[in-house]
């Protein structure tokens, strides 16, 4: 009887092992898609139910006209959210279950598990030559790997943290159920404990108007919470909208506010505000007394009357380099910028990337030059992400545990917590 050499049944072993490792990965991968597609069912289930019994109770209780109709644009607007979310999120599953590939998550760099050291052991800056984006984007990296690859396992861990949360959104926000970032912020606050509240902006009034919102809410919480202090995560306009309530509380920033982080913000103003689209809606501004404006916008402001003078990247600057003095210097201030190419957005976004065109690399709606501080600001570049501008919504794919993990960690790497 012919027996099997020891490197044959090292070959075999190995063999098996590898398509061990590929069936944990396929039920992994299948479990995780699975998961998602039921809480978009549920979750919009949920929320479609409750829009429609407001709108009964309005209908029966004989309300205004005015509010029946509110409602139902909100039944609508979920209706059509929540199908979007359910049909992708049953595609992804869909995909998941033929594809059998055996899927390790992106591509680390060359460099990663150095840098996973020196965050790790928290090696002071002054004794690597790493920036603060490559280590960003490593400690990002390290935690999608730990998401995708289920043998993987990441020697970062998430800091307790005892500071709360809060977060602030963009233009139009009110289009979507959640503010931005907050699926990744309660499904980790969730294992973290960590409190979180968000702030309710206006989309579509400018920022003047939003800084009284943001200064109220606050000043709320820490007179409810004098103990506690405040990290802010704000997300495109709102990023500007806390940049005005900043310069006009300063000494509460100082004392309250342990940092602020602006995701896409277009800091330094956005080429989208200065298009032709944009200018022609600046236009329609002037008929603003007029009862075709008036039955067209009303007090809607769908037209988002001063918003592109806000967003311009003349006033930004300007506006930058006069109050750079006059913001709190004790709050910590971070940016994170976004990319993608047209063929990976979101449909709404290769509709912005062509209608604002931009030959620098943008998300659809902010380019990468203008999300950060210019260099006479005191702030730490984050660098820029792969990712389109709607990644802050629920239904987005981008890892957003794995983004709000990655400023935790940096922070505490930096002893910032």
């Amino acid at each position: 009887m012919k027996t099997l050499s020891l490197e044959k049944i090292s070959q075999i072993t190995n063999a098996l092992e590898k398509i061990e490792k590929k069936l944990d990965s396929y039920k992994y991968n299948l479990n995780k898609r699975n998961t998602e597609f039921k809480t978009a069912v549920f979750t919009s289930q949920e929320e479609l139910w409750k829009d429609f019994k407001e709108l009964i109770f309005l209908s029966s209780e004989n309300q205004e006209e005015q509010s029946r109709n509110w409602k139902m644009v909100l039944l609508l607007k979920d209706s059509f959210g929540g199908g979007v979310w359910i049909i992708r999120a049953y595609l992804r599953l869909l995909r998941a279950l033929v594809d059998t590939r055996d899927k390790h998550g992106i591509k680390l760099h060359e460099n990663h598990y150095e840098i996973l050291n020196i965050v790790h052991n928290k090696i002071p800056p002054q004794e690597h030559n790493f920036s603060n984006e490559e280590l960003f984007r490593t400690i990002f990296h390290d935690f999608c790997q730990t998401d995708n690859d289920p043998h993987y396992h990441s020697p970062l861990e998430v800091p307790k943290i005892d500071y709360t949360v809060c977060l602030i959104s963009g233009v139009f926000n009110e289009l979507f159920v959640t503010a931005a970032f907050e699926k990744g912020v309660k499904k980790l606050s969730a294992f973290n404990s960590f409190d979180f509240f968000t702030v309710d902006v206006h989309g579509r009034k400018d920022v003047k108007y939003n800084a009284k919102i943001i200064e109220k809410t606050l000043k709320q919480y820490t007179k409810e919470n004098p103990n506690k202090k405040i990290w802010i995560l704000a997300y495109s306009k709102g990023g500007i909208d806390t940049l005005h309530f900043l310069k006009k509380n300063k000494d509460y920033a100082n004392e309250y506010i342990k940092g602020i982080s602006c995701v896409s913000s277009p800091i330094q103003g956005t080429l989208a505000a200065s298009s032709k689209i944009t200018a022609l809606a600046t236009e329609l501004h002037k008929f603003e007394d007029s009862w075709i404006y008036k039955k067209l916008d009303g007090e809607r402001n769908f037209l988002l009357k001063n918003i592109p003078k806000f967003m311009s990247e003349e006033y930004q600057k300007g506006w930058l380099k006069w109050n750079s003095k006059r913001f709190p210097e004790k709050p910590i201030y971070t940016t994170l910028g976004f990319y993608s190419p047209w063929y990976e957005a979101h449909v709404g976004m290769i509709l912005t990337k062509l209608i604002f065109k931009n030959d620098s690399p943008n998300d659809g709606i902010v380019d990468i030059n203008r999300a950060h501080f210019p260099e006479h600001f005191p702030s730490i570049n984050l660098g820029n992400l792969k990712g389109h501008h709607l990644i802050s919504a629920r239904s987005s794919t981008f890892n957003q545990t794995a983004l709000v993990k990655s400023f935790l960690v940096f922070f505490d790497y930096y002893n910032f917590s």
